[in-house]
C-alpha cells in the first residue's frame, strides 16, 4: 500500500529544487562539476588550533581566513549529529572508498573524484554503514598536488616532503573527512590489509560480485563486512541501490528512507517528507540537498586560505558576492554562444560574466570574434537574444606553459586551488 500523503506543511532545506532532470543525465563524466555544484556547499569549519606540525619549528598560519572561502556557497551548515561511543570502537559496516584508483590511463581527475566522494557520501548514508576514505601515501602523482605547507589533520593519510611539511596524500590534501561520515572508523584490517592489499579486492568488483561496482571482504581482525568502492565503480554500486532509494511501497522501504534522512542531519519533519516522497528525481534532488547542507566534502584549512589569496590576486572578488553570471563551458566544440544563450531573458544592460573553462585560450579567441559594440562590450549573435543586451568577460586564469610541459606536484596543487577557486564562483553566481 502506498505510503499517504503527508498532512504537515512541505518544507525544503536550503538549496532543493526540483530539477527532474534525471540522475543519469547527471552521472556522465563530461558534467562532474556540475554534479558537484548541484550536491555539494564546503564549509569552513575546522579549528586550527587543533592541528599540529609534527616536524619542523614553524606552524602554517590559518588565522586570517575568511570563514566564506571554507564553503562553495559560503552559507552555514548543520552537521548531523554522531554518538562518538556508539559504534563502542567497532566498526562492522565499512563502505572503503579509494578516489585515487583508476585504470591504465592513470588517477581519475580531481572533478571526477570529489563527484565520487559525493556519491560514496549518498549510498554510505542510506545504508547505514561508516565511509572510510583511504587514499595511497605512497602514490608521489597525486592530481590534487602538494601545498606548500601543511599539517596533520585526523582520519587523512600523509608523506613527508623535505624536513619541514607534512603533505596529505591523494584526496586528503582537499578533503577533510568528517568524523560523522567516517564513524570514527578508520582501514579496516590494518594489521592484514594495506592500500595495495585493498586495491587489489577493488578489481574483483569487474569480475563478477553479487553487488555491482563493489567488492565485498569479510574483516575478521575488526569484525567489519567491508565493502571495497573506487572513483570510477562507485557509480555502478549507486545505480544498483537506486531502485530501494527510490522505493516507498512497504513499512521497510519508508524507514530505510526515513533513516537515511536522520544520517543526513535532517530534522525530523524533513525526515518524513524523505519518506514519504514520490518519484526518483524530486527524491535524489531532496537527499542531495540534505547532503549539500552537511557541508561534504569539507576543505582542509590550507585549501581556504590559498583560494582566499588565488581570488585576490585574479580580481574574481566581485563574482564571490553572487549579483554577477558565471558560465562553466567545459566542451571545447560547443560555441560559447549557445552558452550565453540561457540569459535571454535577464534585464537590459551590461553583464560581467565569469567563465570557467579547460580550454581559456580558444575561450578568449572566441570572445574576440563576437559582434562589439559601444564600451567594448560583446553581443550574441542569436535572434532569441536582446539587442540591449552586452556583455564583458572574464576567462579563467591560463595555466602558464611549465605547467603544460613538466608539472611538478606543486603545480598539480596550484591547478587545484584554480579550480576550487572556479567551482566557488560558480556555486555563488546569479
Amino acid at each position: 500500500m502506498a505510503p499517504p500523503s503527508p498532512s504537515y506543511t512541505y518544507s525544503h532545506p536550503p538549496g532543493w529544487s526540483a530539477r527532474r532532470t534525471g540522475l543519469a543525465s547527471r552521472l556522465v563524466p563530461i558534467s562532474a562539476v556540475l554534479f558537484v555544484l548541484s550536491t555539494i556547499a564546503f564549509v569552513g569549519n575546522f579549528d586550527p588550533g587543533a592541528s599540529r606540525l609534527l616536524f619542523g619549528t614553524r606552524t602554517p598560519d590559518f588565522g586570517g581566513i575568511d570563514g566564506s572561502y571554507g564553503t562553495l556557497r559560503g552559507e552555514d551548515v548543520r552537521e548531523p549529529e554522531w554518538d562518538h561511543d556508539g559504534n563502542g570502537g567497532s566498526c562492522p559496516d565499512v563502505l572503503l572508498f579509494l578516489p585515487g584508483a583508476g585504470n591504465a590511463g592513470g588517477p581519475p581527475d580531481l572533478a571526477f573524484q570529489l563527484r565520487a566522494y559525493v556519491v560514496a557520501s549518498l549510498a554510505a548514508t542510506y545504508t547505514d554503514t561508516a565511509l572510510v576514505l583511504l587514499d595511497d601515501a605512497n602514490d608521489s602523482t597525486s592530481v590534487v598536488g602538494c601545498p606548500d605547507d601543511t599539517v596533520q589533520e585526523y582520519g587523512s593519510s600523509f608523506r613527508f616532503n623535505g624536513h619541514y611539511k607534512i603533505l596529505p596524500g591523494g584526496l586528503s590534501t582537499l578533503v577533510r573527512h568528517p568524523a560523522w561520515l567516517s564513524r570514527g572508523c578508520g582501514p579496516p584490517c590494518p594489521g592484514k590489509y594495506g592500500y595495495g592489499d585493498w586495491l587489489r579486492q577493488s578489481y574483483s568488483a569487474s569480475g563478477g560480485t553479487d553487488i555491482p561496482g563493489a567488492a565485498s571482504v569479510l574483516c575478521e581482525e575488526s569484525a567489519s563486512n567491508v565493502l571495497v568502492v573506487t572513483s570510477e565503480s562507485v557509480f555502478a554500486y549507486f545505480r544498483q541501490l537506486l531502485p530501494e532509494m527510490a522505493d516507498r511501497t512497504s513499512g521497510e522501504s519508508i524507514r530505510r528512507a526515513h533513516g537515511w534522512a536522520v544520517n543526513l542531519g535532517a530534522a525530523e519533519d524533513e525526515a518524513a517528507i524523505m519518506s514519504t516522497l514520490q518519484g526518483e528525481d524530486d527524491i535524489m534532488d531532496y537527499a542531495e540537498a540534505l547532503a549539500a547542507r552537511t557541508g561534504i566534502p569539507m576543505l582542509q584549512p590550507w585549501i581556504s586560505r590559498d583560494v582566499q589569496s588565488f581570488v585576490a590576486e585574479h580580481h574574481m572578488e566581485s563574482w564571490m558576492s553572487g549579483n554577477k553570471p558565471a558560465i562553466y563551458k567545459p566542451e571545447y566544440q560547443v560555441p560559447l554562444a549557445e552558452y550565453l544563450v540561457r540569459f535571454s531573458e535577464v534585464q537590459c544592460g551590461t553583464h560581467h560574466a565569469y567563465v570557467a573553462t579547460q580550454h581559456p585560450l580558444a575561450v578568449r579567441e572566441e570572445v574576440q570574434s563576437l559582434p562589439e559594440i559601444r564600451g567594448g562590450r560583446r553581443t550574441v549573435p542569436v535572434k532569441r537574444m536582446k539587442r540591449c543586451l552586452g556583455f564583458t568577460f572574464k576567462v579563467g586564469p591560463v595555466p602558464d606553459d611549465g605547467w603544460l610541459r613538466n608539472p611538478t606536484c606543486r603545480d598539480g596543487y596550484d591547478r587545484t586551488v584554480a579550480t576550487v577557486a572556479e567551482l566557488m564562483v560558480l556555486a555563488r553566481s546569479s
